[in-house]
């Protein structure tokens, strides 16, 4: 089997150690940069407020900045912020991520699908010990909707959909392109994913990436 795993919130728990943090970070941004701020309590328990229901970053800057009926370089400088300089960050990973890579890399072939920078996102795996060597491929990108990158790995490949399974947090972006193109779906129920709403019903849903290799070994018998 191919297994593609997004990084963010699926083995990294990056909204339990980075998130709070990179919110803080880009609303400083903001303000340095000019934001009209009377009280910035009152801008910090927006954002909160906002972020506890968006579906990603992204998101929630776009919802805030209209909010506030912000010029977009605000949007511009937040999203920079929250993506970056996640150096000083105290990380920890999704419990039982490792365990899980462990059980399966030999078995199976490993992919990475994940939005960030690229930069940062190798630093990170590095940090909480996954080995980007783990991977037979890793892909970065710009754009939550990883439809385009997972049709580029199915037609590599050669292989039929029903081959690959797709690991993560959000459903919008990280599973249902795949449930479209026929591939198992794993939902991982960390950080935004706890708030998926469905539109079609993933394969499986799990909340410890422990049931992943039994899933996996559970797929591989089904005719």
């Amino acid at each position: 089997m191919w297994i593609i795993f997004d990084l963010d919130d699926t083995l990294i728990d990056t909204s339990g150690s980075a998130r709070p943090v990179k919110l803080r970070d880009a609303l400083d941004a903001m303000i340095k940069a000019g934001l009209p701020i009377s009280s910035r309590d009152t801008y910090w328990n927006s954002l909160i407020e906002i972020d506890n229901t968006a579906q990603s970053g992204k998101a929630t800057f776009e919802k805030f900045c209209s909010k506030y009926h912000l010029p977009p370089r605000f949007h511009d400088i937040a999203i920079q912020e929250y993506y970056s300089g996640m150096d000083n960050i105290p990380l920890k990973l999704v419990p039982g991520a490792l365990d899980c890579l462990a059980k399966l890399r030999f078995k199976h072939t490993l992919i990475l699908v994940t939005m960030g920078v690229e930069e940062d996102q190798y630093k990170k795996m590095i940090r909480v010990g996954i080995n980007p060597e783990w991977f037979e491929t890793i892909i970065i990108t710009h754009h939550y909707d990883k439809a385009i990158h997972y049709k580029h790995i199915l037609n590599s490949l050669h292989v039929p959909s029903s081959n690959i399974v797709v690991c993560g947090d959000k459903f919008k972006t990280d599973l249902l392109p795949a449930l479209e193109l026929g591939m198992w779906t794993i939902h991982i129920q960390w950080g935004r994913g706890l708030e998926a709403e469905y539109t079609q019903s993933p394969h499986y849903i799990v909340s410890t990436l422990e049931n992943v290799p039994l899933i996996i070994d559970e797929i591989q018998c089904k005719p």
